[in-house]
């Protein structure tokens, strides 16, 4: 995982543990806000395992989500310690979660909230932090702690979904490394170009969007210059979301042990040839296929963008199909790097005469 400088002096918003509630942190001020449990979704995603984390307690305050920091302690698996000589909070990210028999427990009721600042230290570097204290416990802002524990935090506003990436503590066994080396096998193609990562040190957290460790093995084994943000990524799992309920927790694991990323490069709105396809297993990338190379004729100035448009490229489809009573059509363009060509491809579903359903693809060169 990307590493991150701390700078001394920064003020974030974090939550701390059950201890908290015992020590009177400095209020920045005696006003009170109004503080409303969240009823945004919850994920932990562990290494492509996503758990939906029901009962933790979350408030929303000015637009953003405060939790303890004892729970995202216990979630994401690191230290934490209370020094009452000092009235510090401790954090040692490198050391596992030293209370496992904690609760997170999940806040129904709206509630006053204080604004208070606290002295914290991570892996010895000392910061002050802004949060609030709420019913006697201090929360602070989940990407603020994302920030200075080193794990990452996203949104997704479709969903209202909050995804907590973890990566695990533990190094990989020699057995769970033969087995990785063998399911890699499952996909090596002799007719293809392909690479396979033999070294199990090339992690990616399943829908993370955290490419930094694939880019820096992009540019020290294939292309130097290779920068990610040149591509559009696609990431899917050709096993589905399979989800288990785990009635003890009452939480919700969806295991994604297969994740395909498609890395291309685009002309304009059109996906090109060119690019990359990675195949991650249980959160390593394992395997990458070359899904074209790159034409060093292509230059981007020099190139013309059809002007054909979806109803012109329907038309030309149906032509194919007189008599037949057309109930879709499905449109994808691309651009080819080996001939520096735009196409389109038409799929066309339709009725036979004779009452069939059938869809049929119709490759243009535009």
């Amino acid at each position: 995982m990307k590493k991150r400088l701390i700078k001394l002096g920064m003020v974030f918003v974090i939550l701390f543990c059950s201890n908290c509630s015992l020590v009177q942190a400095e209020p920045l001020s005696t006003e009170t806000i109004q503080a409303s449990p969240t009823e945004n979704r919850v994920i932990l995603n562990t290494e492509g395992s996503i758990t939906e984390i029901k009962n933790v307690a979350v408030y929303a305050i000015n637009n953003k989500n405060y939790f303890k920091l004892r729970d995202v302690a216990m979630l994401i698996d690191f230290d934490v310690e209370w020094d009452d000589g000092t009235r510090t909070i401790m954090l040692d990210l490198s050391d596992k979660y030293n209370n496992p028999t904690d609760q997170v427990d999940k806040v129904l009721k709206k509630a006053n909230a204080v604004p208070i600042k606290q002295n914290i230290i991570v892996n010895e570097v000392k910061l002050t932090l802004s949060g609030y204290n709420i019913n006697g416990y201090h929360y602070f802002s989940v990407r603020d702690i994302a920030e200075i524990a080193d794990f990452e935090c996203t949104w997704d506003k479709d969903k209202n979904t909050m995804s907590l990436h973890k990566v695990l503590k533990e190094n990989i066994s020699q057995e769970d490394i033969n087995n990785l080396n063998e399911l890699v096998k499952e996909y090596i193609d002799d007719r293809r170009k392909q690479i396979v990562i033999n070294d199990n040190d090339i992690r990616y957290v399943a829908k993370s969007k955290n490419y930094d460790e694939i880019e820096s093995f992009f540019k020290n084994n294939i292309n130097r210059d290779f920068n990610i943000n040149d591509f559009v990524v696609e990431e899917y799992s050709p096993l589905g979301d399979v989800v288990i309920d785990t009635t003890d927790t009452g939480n919700n694991v969806i295991q994604l042990p297969l994740n395909m990323l498609d890395i291309r490069y685009y002309v304009g709105e059109y996906r090109s040839s060119y690019g990359y396809h990675v195949t991650v297993i249980h959160g390593y990338a394992k395997l990458i296929d070359y899904l074209d190379e790159w034409n060093n004729d292509f230059h981007l100035d020099n190139i013309k963008f059809p002007a054909i448009s979806d109803e012109e490229l329907k038309q030309k489809a149906a032509a194919y199909h007189p008599g037949n009573m057309i109930t879709d059509y499905n449109i994808v363009r691309s651009f080819d790097m080996k001939t520096l060509s735009f196409e389109a491809y038409v799929s066309v579903n339709f009725i036979t005469k004779d009452g069939y359903y059938v869809s049929e693809g119709h490759k243009f060169t535009l």
